[in-house]
């Protein structure tokens, strides 16, 4: 190859730089992967990410349904649907909020668990994570994080933890 409207040749390019930084890129990757366990990392009780139910019926004739999901940790399949009365009251009246624990696929009702937590009809929610709860987990918990704003405008969102597990919820 020659350089437009002359005859000498162009300069061959080094892949070498090219190889440098490649090889640094996979050193920096397994540096990473070492250092914080890799994929799979931890106990065994992988699987535990919560999958948002968009459609969940709601547990009791007269509830609405404000955020469902459901997970896997290890053989137990929970799904939690987040609940608040159907009520015709002022809307920044405050209301109660209901946990809903069903076990197992189909899924039976476990517990039903009114929520300690303030909680209005304009209440909204931020964010709803599951993790599985860590160490060697015999129970096969999961801990879940719910974030809400009291009222429409609030700045900074309330967020409390809880886990499930076969043996009900547990507040922490």
């Amino acid at each position: 190859m020659t350089d437009r409207g002359s005859s000498r040749p162009l300069p061959r390019r080094s892949t070498t730089w090219w190889g440098i930084a490649a090889a640094l890129v996979v050193v920096a990757g397994l540096a990473a992967a070492a250092i914080t366990g890799g994929p799979g990392a931890g106990d065994d009780s992988s699987g535990s990410q919560l999958t948002i139910l968009n459609n969940a019926p709601a547990p009791k004739k007269g509830d609405r349904v404000i955020a469902a999901g459901e997970t896997d940790v290890r053989d137990a399949h929970y799904r939690i649907v987040m609940t608040v009365p159907r009520l015709s009251d002022a809307k920044r009246a405050s209301v109660p909020l209901y946990a809903n624990e069903y076990l197992g696929k189909p899924g039976r009702l476990l517990q039903r668990l009114r929520m300690p937590w303030p909680w209005s009809r304009d209440s909204s929610i931020v964010d709803f994570k599951v993790e599985s709860t860590p160490g060697s987990n015999p129970d096969n918990a999961a801990g879940l994080a719910l974030s809400w704003f009291l009222h429409g405008g609030d700045q900074a969102p309330l967020t409390r933890y809880f886990q499930v597990s076969s043996h009900g919820i547990e507040l922490d």
